[in-house]
């Protein structure tokens, strides 16, 4: 058998044709979008109020996008080496909120907690003073939103075009 020749201008059609095709198989294989994650600083501190008095902590801004969504909320408190039985962590944002009770009953003590928070524009986080005067935490809060799940195609509408060629 001979060797076949194809033209130049068959080679790039066919690369053309290739190249699209590849770039359409990649958008059916897309990626999925990461989850977005609120971190709200809360530095050592003391804080002193009357028992049952709440004491701001922290706070961050909640993208607009992010907002009405409901994310899960994860956090470690770290006692130190006093005890203030009672405390509360109270983390609000919008109309919603979950709180961490027991926090600093134990010196040196760490305590997690966490669950579904519906956003509004800030989350803030403060603690709730137990049936003493004051507070002496440190605390790592994250907000995690998972990515929406992709809108499906519309549906095709009967009496549509279609390409016959």
């Amino acid at each position: 058998m001979g060797s076949r020749r194809v033209s130049a201008t068959a080679g790039r059609r066919l690369a053309v044709s290739v190249a699209g095709a590849l770039t359409i198989a990649a958008g059916l294989f897309a990626v999925p979008a990461a989850a977005e994650t609120i971190e709200v600083p809360i530095a050592e501190t003391t804080a002193v109020g009357t028992p049952g008095s709440s004491v701001a902590l922290g706070s961050a801004e909640v993208a607009e996008d992010l907002q009405g969504r409901s994310c899960e909320v994860s956090i470690v408190v770290k006692n130190q080496s006093s005890d203030h039985p009672g405390n509360v962590v109270v983390v609000t944002s919008g109309d919603s909120q979950i709180s961490v009770a027991e926090v600093e009953d134990v010196a040196f003590t760490t305590t997690t907690g966490g669950g579904t928070l519906t956003l509004g524009p800030t989350i803030d986080v403060s603690v709730t003073l137990g049936t003493d005067d004051r507070s002496s935490l440190g605390s790592n809060l994250s907000v995690t939103c998972e990515p929406l799940p992709a809108a499906p195609p519309p549906p095709s509408v009967e009496g549509d075009p279609k390409y016959t060629g």
